[in-house]
């Protein structure tokens, strides 16, 4: 008859290393938990400030980066925020670029950021029915006389 002996050595070294192992993930849960603690979420409306109409469309940028979202079709915006203090820089089509200043005092309350309005007129455009006549023509390129 044979007998078996079991090791004692290698008991300790497999309990060792799921102590290890658990310890690892406990670190890693509680690393990854703390430095998402450390992210805000700021959210408010952008809205025009003559009307007090709600912007949709309008992009929120932090300035000189690229990071920013655009408004909903209520003017409503959400930016997760990593340091305080923070310059949003808020844009839309015909209206003033604007900055905002955005601190730690804030970052709970929704913000309300106006946009004023701006106007640009243009030269006018004269639209014709004349016929256009070639002048020369080449594969690369054409010459139209327009009267």
């Amino acid at each position: 008859m044979t007998t078996v002996r079991i090791k004692l050595a290698s008991t300790v070294k497999v309990v060792s290393f799921v102590k290890a192992l658990f310890l690892f993930f406990f670190i890693f849960l509680f690393t990854s938990t703390s430095f998402s603690q450390d992210k805000s979420v700021i959210q408010g409306i952008v809205y025009e400030e003559g009307s007090d109409l709600p912007l949709s469309g309008a992009h929120v940028l932090i300035n000189e980066t690229s990071y920013g979202t655009i408004t909903g079709p209520d003017g409503s915006f959400r930016l997760i925020i990593s340091s305080f203090p923070v310059s949003l820089k808020v844009s839309h089509v015909g209206f003033e670029d604007r900055f905002f200043e955005i601190s730690k005092d804030v970052k709970e309350e929704l913000l309300l950021l106006g946009m004023k309005f701006r106007a640009e007129l243009l030269e006018g455009v004269t639209i014709t029915d004349q016929k256009v006549e070639t002048i020369f023509k080449n594969e690369t390129y054409s010459v139209l006389d327009f009267e």
